[in-house]
């Protein structure tokens, strides 16, 4: 009996030119290839892949970099709303600014100050976090805003960038096939029609 084969959603800001995103899908891929197993495919959401239609995917995983953003939630929203798994892997806020940094380092979950996530935002991520089968933020100051929020701890945990884990070989890449595994000489054919996240 042959196996199903499974699809995986990548979520990232990819295919606009931003080489540690880039990296992170790359550190991400060759990780996945060698734990999922055979039977996986990865799809990373580079421009022309369609964000609104989860139909194909099993998983959906919010990647590395500054993506906690209320669009790529919206994705994980849907994803759960249609039964697919969803995981964090090494998301973060982007930079906060110098006041708000020094206020998430020297006393968290003070509530001095307006807060970092806006309500939306904190709104998507207590609907995302406890459902998720891994939610690993990028670092202390993204753990210590969600923990700013009111939201509990133990939904996340401060992985890590992903970025740490890159290897020479993930800054050079190679072409990449539709299905995220390195395409055959000649790379990926037909253009792919650009299709924007709104965020």
């Amino acid at each position: 009996m042959t196996a199903r084969a499974r699809h995986l959603l990548y979520l990232g800001w990819l295919g606009f030119g931003n080489l540690g995103d880039e990296v992170m899908w790359r550190v991400f891929r060759r990780l996945a290839l060698r734990h999922l197993g055979p039977g996986w495919t990865l799809t990373p959401s580079r421009p022309g892949v369609d964000l609104e239609d989860l139909g194909p995917y099993d998983a959906v995983v919010l990647g590395g970099g500054p993506v906690i953003l209320p669009g790529y939630l919206r994705v994980l929203v849907r994803a759960l709303e249609l039964g697919r798994r969803v995981a964090v892997w090494g998301a973060g806020l982007d930079g906060p600014g110098r006041d708000v940094t020094e206020r998430l380092l020297t006393s968290p979950g003070a509530c001095s100050g307006p807060p970092v996530l806006d309500p939306d935002l904190a709104r998507l991520l207590a609907r995302v976090l406890p459902e998720a089968s891994f939610a690993g933020v990028r670092g202390p100051l993204t753990l210590r805003a969600i923990l700013e929020a009111g939201l509990p701890g133990v939904w996340a945990v401060a992985a890590g960038d992903p970025g740490l884990l890159a290897r020479v070989e993930d800054a050079a890449p190679p072409s990449e096939g539709p299905s995220g595994r390195p395409a055959a000489p000649g790379g990926p054919t037909g253009p792919a029609a650009p299709r924007r996240l709104s965020l």
